[in-house]
């Protein structure tokens, strides 16, 4: 199949305080009891969603706006995208953003207005399509249906694993419903590597003409001010060198005065958080924290997330996140000119097990971001400490959490593995393996099972 980008969409719009219960209630409407069947906006019905989530944020309006954030992960390009949701959910729409200070009833100019940069963004099956995910998911099934079958009725017991995948291609191919599988549009193994690293090529090519420029301008300057070129240099690593011990002076600095919140999240906030969570294979989570303030807090944050959007693109692009294989999409964004840092995710098992995985197996890049907002836990040098306190971490980040009126998922059933997996084998179905391959993919069918 064809591989497809997805891309991240954030709109975050001012609410009109007059109008909050009943955007309430018509949000509560969406969710509740079944949202694939709500009258509002009929996600199913969109094929390029993957995720959609609307969230009230109403966290200490003396200083912000009640606002209400609407988020996507979707495939394909932002335009056609917005054109399809509006064409299948224009009225139900209308009826939410009425509900918002300044809506005209020109969706698309309006969106236009409160689109918010997405600061960093990571995907945990990337290339694989919303569509994609289901009809792999479909051909899996009917594979394990029929190798279930065929052993029970004797037929393939004594065969080898070569044999075993030759019978599974030839029944899919007899399939009219699994054509799209026989005309296989997949990538390589090389071709695929090359997709996940296209952006690292760019990168590093990229990086390679700006060096080059700048040590033939440079070279030039040295030339003009009769500076020996080797001299030149070292003034300018001396420089460099400068400008590292001067911004971590500054912070150390500033995490000796950093305040952390030990603040216990009530009972009543954590029981409303976990009324929505645990329903299905998937959970979410939205964060929202004010930023230290100051311009150097804010700068270092814009670089590291500039630093895991870069990663996310170019290192941890095969289905995890340093070594967290769970989450589905995940971004985070600077909002409300630049005072908060708001965090959406979509991931798979429960939240304990989220925030263990995220502290024991990526607590650096976790601390690297969230240091620089208030209250986290005591932090030094940026990356360490900081969320290595797993249990004032935890706390911290229940306290910060806020509910998500509204979360749809395509394939709620499906984890980030399941859906990796489905696509292996869809991909390996009609190629040409020798025993040992055949039989290692013979185990990913039966993966669900083990």
């Amino acid at each position: 199949m064809p591989v497809v980008s997805q891309q991240p969409l954030a709109i975050i719009t001012p609410v009109d305080p007059a109008k909050l219960e009943r955007l309430r209630n018509l949000l509560d409407g969406i969710q509740n009891p079944d949202i694939e069947k709500n009258s509002l906006v009929p996600f199913p019905s969109i094929k390029s969603i993957h995720f959609v989530r609307f969230v009230l944020i109403e966290c200490d309006t003396e200083k912000y706006p009640i606002q209400l954030a609407l988020s996507f992960d979707f495939d394909g390009q932002k335009r056609s995208f917005l054109s399809e949701f509006l064409k299948e959910a224009k009225d139900g729409l209308n009826e939410i953003y009425k509900c918002c200070i300044g809506y005209n009833g020109d969706l698309q100019q309006y969106w236009n207005h409160y689109l918010v940069k997405v600061n960093a963004f990571y995907n945990g099956h990337r290339g694989i399509g919303a569509e994609q995910v289901r009809q792999e998911e479909k051909l899996r099934r009917a594979i394990t249906n029929y190798v279930d079958a065929a052993y029970l009725n004797g037929t393939i017991n004594s065969q080898s694993a070569k044999e075993i995948k030759e019978r599974i291609a030839a029944f899919i191919a007899d399939d009219a419903s699994f054509k799209w599988a026989v005309i296989d549009k997949s990538l390589s193994p090389v071709q695929k590597l090359i997709f996940q690293q296209k952006s690292l090529v760019a990168s590093m090519a990229g990086l390679i003409v700006i060096l080059i420029l700048l040590g033939f301008s440079f070279t030039k300057i040295f030339k003009f001010l009769r500076i020996p070129p080797t001299l030149g240099y070292l003034g300018l690593f001396a420089c460099l060198a400068a400008v590292v011990f001067a911004v971590k002076r500054k912070l150390n600095k500033l995490e000796k005065e950093d305040v952390v919140d030990t603040v216990t999240p009530t009972t009543r906030h954590v029981k409303v958080l976990m009324q929505a969570e645990n329903f299905q294979v998937q959970n979410q989570l939205t964060h929202l924290v004010e930023i230290k303030p100051g311009v150097f807090r804010l700068l270092l944050l814009k670089f590291v997330l500039a630093t895991i959007n870069f990663a996310a693109k170019t290192v941890f692009n095969k289905g995890e996140l340093g070594t967290i294989p769970s989450i589905h999409f995940a971004r985070w964004m600077i909002i409300d000119n630049n005072r908060r840092l708001l965090f959406f995710s979509n991931f798979d098992g429960s939240w304990e097990n989220y925030l263990g995985d995220f502290v024991d197996k990526a607590a650096i890049g976790l601390t690297a971001v969230w240091s620089n907002t208030k209250g986290f836990p005591k932090t030094r040098n940026l990356i360490n400490e900081g969320a290595s306190d797993e249990q004032t971490f935890k706390e911290w980040a229940r306290r910060l959490q806020i509910s998500t009126q509204v979360w749809y998922s395509a394939y709620k059933t499906l984890s980030v593995e399941n859906i990796n997996n489905n696509s292996l084998i869809r991909s390996g179905l009609f190629r040409e393996m020798d025993e040992s391959s055949s039989q290692a993919w013979l185990d990913r069918i039966f993966y669900y099972k083990k």
